[in-house]
């Protein structure tokens, strides 16, 4: 079946929380799309800031505002904001990062043939203290059904990321426990069983600043140990290259915490990989690589 890609809605979901310092950016970048058939979902999570006014203030018809009414957690509040969406694809935009303006339009052809669920792109860090821009190169660009390619290391910035919203209700969406894995956790269910795109271009970009830079290394263990149960329990035809990551996840914890005698443990538990490889080259060098 053949259609216009240009028939498809993108709806944009971005959950806000006193976002107002970028925001602008955000939204100016969303304007400049070349794809015009997208609307945007702003999920203001207990706001107290000005980026009502702020969103306001472009009177924009494509911007639709919701007040959540109560705080939560990330993932929890973009299911919410998704379940209010009118179109056929999703992506999702932060208010502190921002886009190429020819991002949606390089995206959205791919969503022609009908098998393909989600699209994904390479993307920049910016630095926002040293005003530096950081091209994410190091990772392997995949296409396909990439699940067991994809499930030892954070591969998919959600950012970049188109999503067919059929497929995302298929699997249910997020998984609300998440704080810090849901995008990963999230992407392993999607690339079990659907086919996945990645484009090679850098269409998106992630700001690093003071207010995001923090991540709890001993809540991101409790939360992988927690996919590996679900994944065990749903007989995961990858689970032991996850298992392996999360091993890999606990030794980088071990040696950042300076317990050589933990990390060695786990160090052998590892399969001999290339994540068994960087491990010896960390446990040599005596530090922690992120």
């Amino acid at each position: 079946m053949s259609f216009s890609s240009n028939s498809k809605r993108i709806s944009i979901i971005m959950n806000c929380f006193n976002g107002e310092k970028f925001l602008n950016q955000s939204l100016d970048s969303i304007i400049k799309q070349t794809y015009k058939n997208w609307e945007l979902i702003f999920w203001d999570v207990s706001t107290s800031d000005k980026s009502k006014k702020i969103l306001e203030n472009y009177k924009e018809k494509r911007f639709k505002y919701f007040d959540s009414g109560v705080k939560k957690n990330l993932y929890h509040s973009r299911n919410e904001a998704i379940e209010v969406s009118n179109g056929e694809i999703i992506s999702f935009l932060d208010c502190d990062d921002w886009w190429h303006p020819e991002k949606l339009e390089k995206q959205i052809k791919f969503f022609e043939d009908e098998t393909v669920a989600m699209v994904y792109s390479g993307y920049f860090e910016f630095y926002q203290d040293k005003n530096k821009l950081k091209k994410i190169s190091k990772k392997k660009i995949l296409s396909g059904y990439i699940q067991s390619k994809i499930i030892h290391d954070y591969h998919i910035g959600i950012l970049t990321t188109l999503i067919r919203k059929k497929v995302f209700n298929e699997i249910k969406g997020y998984n609300n426990f998440f704080h810090i894995c849901g995008d990963f956790e999230f992407n392993i269910r999607m690339s079990e069983n659907n086919k996945i795109i990645g484009l090679k271009e850098h269409l998106a970009y992630y700001r690093i600043h003071n207010e995001n830079i923090s991540k709890d290394t001993n809540k991101e263990i409790i939360e992988l140990e927690y996919c590996y149960e679900i994944f065990k329990k749903k007989k995961f035809k990858n689970l032991k290259k996850f298992e392996n990551f999360l091993n890999y996840r606990k030794f980088k914890n071990a040696l950042k915490k300076n317990d050589r005698k933990i990390a060695l443990e786990i160090f052998l538990k590892l399969n001999f990989d290339f994540l068994k490889f960087k491990a010896l080259i960390l446990f040599c060098l005596g530090y922690l690589v992120k």
